[in-house]
């Protein structure tokens, strides 16, 4: 009598079946998962498309309305605490909503946009920065420095000694009297040095800026809304553009801004700083 033969053939047909299942799954996910990735991206740069589209038609009507601004009136709508400086309506297409402000209080970080004749005095003062300069730079326009909105770090900058100090001194008058030029070379002049100071610092700084930075509201038809900004400067004969920004830019930038918080741990010295000072003449 023949013996049966074990079902050898029976088994490997059956792991050969397996492992081709196995095989067209991970073919069929992956090309699932390159097809989800290529809508990811058409998606994305149809996002990237209009966000450009929107952003040189906001340029050029928001180029247009301070062409027509003169700097008196760019200053008093800097000045203004209200939360809409202008507003632009084109009914039933888009609305953009303006802020601006004296885009000037940092220094220029590239120096061959500084005069020869003050580049030295300017590299002594970007110097004098904190090692991490992110957020205390622009990437161009005038090179004076607007001493209206210079935060902090840029005014203890300006002197070579006693910096904090100053900056401490001229925050104060920001807040409390208000400055202009008297008050500033007051201020500066009881320092050590304080009259060749102000005639140093009298050929980098400014009273009455040119570059201003601006945000923009853009809200279309549908309600969407887009956040734009701008780092523009009034010259003769028209507005030159030196910065356009979308609103991942504007995030990075005020994280940037608002630095680390070093002012919890500063001494109050603003009450007898003079006094110091003068003692120290």
């Amino acid at each position: 009598m023949m013996r049966q033969r074990p079902p050898a053939r029976r088994g490997f047909a059956m792991a050969f079946v397996l492992l081709l299942t196995l095989v067209v799954s991970l073919m069929i996910g992956a090309s699932l998962s390159r097809q989800d990735a290529q809508s990811r991206t058409v998606s994305r740069l149809v996002k990237d498309y209009q966000t450009h589209h929107d952003m040189l038609g906001v340029r050029a009507i928001i180029e247009q309305w301070m062409s027509r601004k003169t700097p008196a009136q760019l200053v008093e709508l800097a000045e203004s605490e209200d939360d809409v400086h202008h507003r632009i309506e084109i009914e039933g297409v888009l609305e953009i909503v303006v802020r601006i402000e004296d885009g000037q209080g940092l220094p220029v970080g590239a120096v061959e946009y500084v005069p020869e004749g003050v580049r030295d005095l300017y590299e002594d003062v970007l110097e004098r920065l904190p090692e991490d300069r992110r957020g205390l730079l622009r990437p161009r326009g005038a090179h004076q420095i607007s001493i209206a909105t210079a935060p902090r770090p840029v005014l203890a900058a300006l002197l070579e000694d006693h910096g904090e100090d100053f900056a401490d001194e001229i925050i104060d008058l920001r807040e409390r009297d208000g400055l202009d030029q008297e008050t500033f070379a007051e201020a500066v002049r009881s320092y050590p040095g304080g009259d060749a100071a102000i005639a140093r610092l009298a050929q980098i700084i400014t009273f009455e800026p040119a570059v201003w930075r601006l945000r923009m509201t853009m809200t279309d038809e549908q309600g969407s809304e887009r956040l734009f900004g701008m780092l523009a400067e009034v010259i003769q004969g028209g507005l030159s553009v030196h910065e356009w920004m979308t609103e991942a830019d504007l995030n990075i930038l005020d994280r940037l801004a608002d630095g680390p918080a070093d002012d919890e741990e500063r001494p109050n010295r603003r009450g007898d700083s003079r006094n110091e000072r003068t003692s120290r003449r």
